[in-house]
């Protein structure tokens, strides 16, 4: 199911936030509407630990239980249902660790998250914000020493607005690219491989369906909510944890900012 996808979405998001933040160049000082910390808190500093799950033997009792192939299309139609939701994702290989959390809306147009990067060459940490059709920044000494930015010693640790060149950069940090990426990798070849099992998540009935490299555990109150996701491959590890499904509130700008 994760194959890939953990690596891919936080590659694309180093080099997107690197390359705006590579972009801005100016420090005009501007006024902008709402709070500093942009309505939810987004500075993670663990990784995604969800409560283990507890195998169980009977059946669910909040909804029959399905075939794997019926749990991904209730998977499914839970993305397409979903406005906003809030994910803390992992990946791990070898010695570098990528952490992103990312929390709004499902098309990236009103959102909040943080990444950090402990690699030599990409190493430091990011807040960004999206609302208002603007991108604004805080990047600590570390990103900016890795982004190439000039203005690196003035921005750190201040939040900037983007240019609107750099905005491209935003485009695939969205939760539904993650979203799609989930479904495409959750076809009839990998499914037809897993196991289904039912399980209790967080005091909760679940589904698990998994194989040896990849577990996925849904929610099985009739929602389809995908609650967290795992895979393993070649020292390499992959973890996503979700929630909030359609309950995170709306994101504000960050106040003070700095023009980029």
């Amino acid at each position: 199911m994760t194959r890939h996808v953990t690596r891919s979405t936080l590659s694309v998001a180093v080099a997107g936030l690197a390359l705006s933040l590579a972009a801005c160049s100016s420090t005009t000082t501007v006024t902008a509407t709402g709070s500093g910390t942009a309505g939810r808190s987004t500075t993670t500093s663990a990784s995604p630990s969800p409560t283990a799950s507890t195998t169980s033997s009977t059946t669910s009792s909040s909804a029959a239980t399905p075939t794997v192939e019926g749990a991904v299309q209730q998977m499914n139609a839970g993305f397409a249902k979903t406005k906003t939701a809030h994910v803390v994702a992992e990946s791990v290989d070898g010695s570098e660790t990528i952490k992103i959390e990312l929390a709004g809306t499902i098309d990236g147009k009103n959102q909040q998250g943080m990444l950090s990067n402990n690699s030599a060459a990409e190493g430091g940490t990011v807040q960004f914000v999206v609302v208002g059709g603007k991108q604004y920044l805080k990047g600590d000494a570390d990103y900016y020493k890795h982004s190439g930015n000039s203005n690196g010693a003035k921005y750190a640790g201040k939040w900037v607005i983007a240019p609107a060149s750099a905005s491209a950069g935003f485009s695939q940090l969205t939760l539904k690219s993650l979203f799609d990426e989930m479904e495409s990798n959750f076809d009839a070849a990998k499914t037809g491989k897993m196991k289904l099992t039912n399980v209790t998540e967080n005091g909760a009935p679940a589904w698990q369906i998994a194989d040896s490299s990849t577990t996925g555990v849904i929610a099985a109150d009739g929602s389809g909510h995908l609650l967290r996701a795992e895979h393993k491959e070649a020292g390499k590890t992959e973890k996503y944890v979700f929630d909030q499904y359609n309950a995170v509130p709306p994101v504000t700008a960050p106040a003070g900012a700095i023009q980029g």
